[in-house]
């Protein structure tokens, strides 16, 4: 019976060491991943260049805006003044 235990104990060790060895090999895989997204955001930072002429565009619409407002002011005043003279 003494014989038969001591087999078994030997047997419960040898499972624990094959268990360590593929833990290792998993974080080896996820060290590669990461290098990866690095490169991506690179990338990203040449899009956003391409959207500030965009917005350089929009300015000079509204200058023109405001160049026709003035003129239309001016008319007002224009025809106040003719109603005053022929009173």
């Amino acid at each position: 019976m003494n014989r038969k235990k001591k087999k078994k104990k030997k047997k419960k060790k040898k499972k624990k060491k094959k268990k360590k060895k593929k833990k290792k090999k998993k974080k080896k895989k996820k060290k590669k991943k990461k290098k990866k997204k690095k490169k991506k955001k690179k990338k990203k930072k040449k899009k956003k260049k391409k959207k500030k002429k965009k917005k350089k565009k929009k300015k000079k619409k509204k200058k023109k805006k405001k160049k026709k407002k003035k003129k239309k002011k001016k008319k007002k005043k224009k025809r106040q003044a003719c109603l005053s003279i022929q009173k």
